[in-house]
């Protein structure tokens, strides 16, 4: 499902329930802190600690199951640079590592700063032969500081979802007129304009020299969004001619949000994960849903409509 695809089954699921009508700007809050919120539970805490190996959530036994849902953000191992100190900056979209290994592919192992003194005076397992990382606040530090370069696989933190949308309304004014070719002169009145999601907008148009010289608003329609680019056939202009068009440049009486693709981002989770997404939106609003029941309701949109 893309995110309007959401929109709709979150106010579809919302509206069954009684809770009301969820507005666009409420739903984008609610999107990114539900996808926050499953990815904190699909990470688990941030370290789990074993007797003498503390390791990432993601390490332990039910790591199969995890990275699969968290495949949408793994993306291809990451070579670090070390320098003189032993430092490497974590990579822009760091959010949590999977594992470390040397250029032999040899994982390099996680310690705690209180512990790391017994990992360097340790001659039984030595750090030049294994090395050992610590967690900083910008990044990795290893030891030994020699180490040169390093792979990291990682958990990345992915673009945050978002419903993109234009509000619409009835049309204000007009911008970019494009006036065209080889129309029939005169003035037409009560011209009906075409685009985008409105409807019943017309406008008064004068045509000089086969070119569309003026348009007049004269009915402003409604459903209209900033950015309609504005049409009519040239029928009702004399019956030749072509290219004519206009944008609209402001709305008001604001009406209903238009989803606009362009300025969107879909959630990146598998489909299945998505429904988790979900549930955690509608509990926030009272709906409180597994995601079993989820899929449900988007059969139901699916076989008899909203």
């Amino acid at each position: 499902m893309n995110i309007d695809d959401i929109f709709e089954l979150v106010n579809y699921i919302s509206g069954k329930n009684q809770k009301g009508n969820i507005t666009p700007d409420k739903f984008n809050l609610l999107v990114k802190s539900s996808n926050v919120e499953y990815k904190r539970f699909c990470l688990g805490q941030v370290e789990q600690f074993q007797y003498n190996n503390p390791k990432a959530r993601v390490e332990l036994g039910n790591n199969e199951l995890v990275l699969s849902k968290l495949a949408p953000f793994i993306p291809p191992p990451a070579s670090l640079t070390i320098d003189s100190t032993g430092n490497a900056p974590y990579p822009v979209d760091y959010q949590e590592r999977i594992a470390l290994y040397d250029s032999a592919g040899k994982k390099i192992r996680w310690v705690t700063q209180e512990r790391l003194p017994s990992y360097l005076s340790d001659p039984i397992d030595p750090i030049a032969t294994n090395p050992v990382y610590l967690l900083g606040k910008a990044g990795f530090l290893f030891y030994p500081v020699a180490l040169g370069t390093a792979k990291l696989s990682y958990i990345q933190a992915g673009a945050t979802p978002v419903r993109g949308y234009n509000v619409s309304g009835s049309i204000l004014t007009f911008t970019n007129l494009i006036g065209g070719t080889l129309y029939a002169d005169g003035t037409y009145q009560n011209v009906t304009l075409l685009g985008g999601y409105g409807v019943h907008a017309e406008a008064t148009i004068v045509v000089s020299g086969g070119i569309v010289t003026s348009v007049t608003l004269s009915q402003s329609g409604g459903n209209f969004v900033v950015g309609d680019k504005l049409v009519t056939p040239n029928t009702n202009l004399g019956g030749v001619g072509s290219g004519f068009s206009i944008d609209v440049a402001t709305v008001s009486n604001s009406q209903r949000s238009v989803y606009n693709p362009a300025t969107s981002q879909d959630l990146l989770w598998k489909d299945v994960d998505q429904m988790e997404v979900i549930a955690r939106i509608l509990e926030k609003v009272g709906v409180n849903l597994i995601a079993q029941q989820v899929v449900q309701y988007a059969n139901e949109i699916k076989n008899v409509g909203v």
